[in-house]
């Protein structure tokens, strides 16, 4: 099973006259890299709500967005008059006094400070932490259920192109199980231009035959090119296999490598360029598997 690295989760909730709203987003990343954006008066819980995060995603960069909004209706407004009317009879005093104009306004009132005065909505921090942790809980389940779901669609893509790896194996081993008669066929050809009668000297030609189909034999690497992607495939039924992928099919391209180097084939050669394509497009893919 294949999850993606990549994943977003929303949640919603409220507390106290306080609306909360919890996100949870992530991308590819080598290591787990958890980043948190929190009002300050949740800054003590940090740490609770990494290890939270980090029981449901183990690898990845992973920001985590807390928002604290208090509900308009919440929010509590009062009007102190008697210090409005204190600051009236001063202000008018200090008119009289200096020969201005004694008309006050509201809206000089309002400028007055603490005259209007608002009170936020209180609550018990540790009953918003647990709504707090309810919700990052909430968020990570939509957040899995995103990141399965690019999941099975990679598993699909890798399952395909492992697939048409296979197909390209078979048919180069098909083509090396022939290479030997080739060869033979091949040096008979260079040693009659050089008027060397091969029929005379038979065990000089079935040494250079078995030189040449020595240095160009792939056997081996078409053995273990196989080998790999079986392992390949029984990863994609495990979790958190992300960083095996990645080796299993570095070590593919070195096969794939070392079967261009030894051959001579034509077709195998184009073979070749083909399985380097496919792996190159699984390493890009694995990048994003967890």
């Amino acid at each position: 099973m294949i999850k993606s690295m990549t994943g977003f989760g929303k949640s919603d909730g409220s507390y106290a006259g306080v609306a909360i709203q919890v996100e949870v987003r992530s991308i590819n990343s080598r290591y787990f890299d958890f980043a948190a954006k929190i009002p300050s008066q949740l800054f003590q819980f940090e740490t609770g709500f990494k290890k939270l995060v980090q029981g449901a995603i183990s690898r990845g960069k992973v920001s985590l967005y807390i928002n604290l909004a208090e509900k308009q209706k919440a929010v509590q407004f009062s009007f102190d008059e008697a210090r409005a009317r204190k600051y009236v009879r001063l202000l008018k005093e200090f008119a009289k006094k200096e020969h201005m104009s004694t008309d006050v306004t509201i809206s000089d009132i309002m400028q007055f400070p603490e005259v209007f005065q608002t009170k936020s909505p209180e609550y018990d921090v540790d009953i918003m932490r647990l709504r707090i942790e309810r919700l990052i809980k909430r968020a990570l389940v939509a957040h899995g259920a995103m990141r399965t779901k690019e999941g099975k669609a990679l598993e699909t893509d890798l399952s395909q192109r492992l697939t048409l790896i296979d197909k390209k194996r078979t048919m180069i081993a098909a083509e090396a199980m022939r290479e030997p008669s080739r060869v033979r066929d091949r040096i008979k050809l260079r040693l009659q231009g050089l008027d060397i009668d091969i029929n005379k000297d038979t065990e000089r030609l079935a040494k250079e035959a078995a030189y040449v189909a020595d240095r160009c034999d792939i056997t081996e690497e078409i053995v273990r090119l196989k080998s790999h992607c079986v392992l390949f495939r029984k990863s994609m039924k495990v979790l958190g296999m992300g960083k095996k992928y990645d080796f299993i099919l570095q070590e593919m391209h070195r096969e794939v490598n070392t079967i261009g180097s030894k051959t001579q084939n034509k077709k195998i050669a184009q073979a070749v360029i083909d399985l380097k394509l496919e792996v190159e497009k699984m390493r890009e893919q694995v990048q994003n598997i967890e």
